[in-house]
């Protein structure tokens, strides 16, 4: 059902920020050498902008008819 499709669709946006979260975070504590805290908030920042941007195009963007 649609609503099942939602869920699912909601659920990868989130995985994806997850991953999204844990790459960030490494490249820039690990590779790049920022302090963890920062890179934080940096990765912070860039799953919030996703998520949003995510769920807007593709959960909330009503089809034109």
């Amino acid at each position: 059902s649609r609503r099942s499709l939602e869920f699912i669709i909601f659920a990868v946006i989130g995985i994806v920020g997850l991953a999204l979260n844990n790459i960030v975070m490494y490249l820039f504590t690990d590779v790049a050498d920022i302090n963890y805290l920062i890179s934080k908030l940096i990765a912070a920042f860039i799953v919030l902008i996703w998520n949003f941007g995510a769920r807007k195009l593709i959960l909330f963007n009503k089809p034109e008819k």
